[in-house]
């Protein structure tokens, strides 16, 4: 899952467009104009506009979301809609460096709709969270769990991908070589994402093929065909 653009979010805002966030301003006594109420659209928008700025403006802008992500919530939901909302409001908190409350939030987008379309993509989340948490003893047990219960998702070879990363951050290489040897036969168009051809220059690295590992970290400064 990336930090930044994330394809999730954006499914989930999608599907989600008419849910109604209590920031309005109070009333008063005389007719004023009011604004629209936010929606996740609206504020998973300004979400993906925000992570385009420099860093500065772009977490003072990310900041201004966290408020009206979490008003949403007070409003009277169905099921879909809490997980949509709690889903935009922890990929708010994960761009801020907020990892364990971007877990919890993730979670409660999973147990809101258990068997929605969306729950593999906020289990995923999750653990990903888990992961940038420091957790990675335990994520790794957790990608085990979600691929027994999500072999059908199209997010297997995303959570792949990341266990030959958490493998590779505890030094194991024969687990690690073993995942990326697994994803050539099960999703061999990942042979050229980037995180594979760095996780297999790492590999050949640690088996003191250096003239494998060069030649892996070249192929990265060679354009992808479109």
């Amino acid at each position: 899952m990336r930090i930044g653009g994330n394809p999730m979010i954006r499914r989930y805002i999608a599907t989600t467009t008419t849910l109604v966030c209590l920031w309005a301003a109070p009333a008063v006594a005389q007719e004023q104009p009011t604004e629209a109420p936010a929606t996740v659209a609206d504020i998973g928008v300004r979400l993906e506009q925000a992570r385009l700025l420099p860093r500065g403006e772009r977490i003072e802008s990310i900041l201004e979301l966290e408020a009206p992500a979490a008003a949403i919530l007070q409003g009277d939901l169905d099921d879909p809609a809490k997980a949509a909302a709690n889903f935009l409001w922890a990929e708010i908190e994960l761009e801020l460096g907020k990892a364990s409350r971007a877990r919890e939030l993730f979670e409660e987008s999973a147990k809101n709709d258990k068997k929605g379309p969306f729950a593999d993509d906020a289990r995923f989340a999750e653990i990903r969270a888990l992961e940038l948490a420091g957790k990675d003893a335990e994520a790794l047990e957790r990608w085990e769990e979600w691929e027994k219960k999500h072999r059908k998702s199209t997010l297997v070879a995303e959570a792949r991908i990341a266990r030959v990363w958490n493998h590779l951050r505890a030094g194991d290489w024969r687990r690690a070589q073993a995942v990326v040897d697994g994803l050539a036969e099960s999703a061999p168009w990942t042979g050229d994402d980037p995180r594979v051809v760095l996780a297999q220059a790492v590999l050949l690295h640690a088996a003191s093929d250096h003239e494998g590992c060069l030649a892996e970290l070249a192929r990265l400064d060679k354009p992808t065909a479109a």
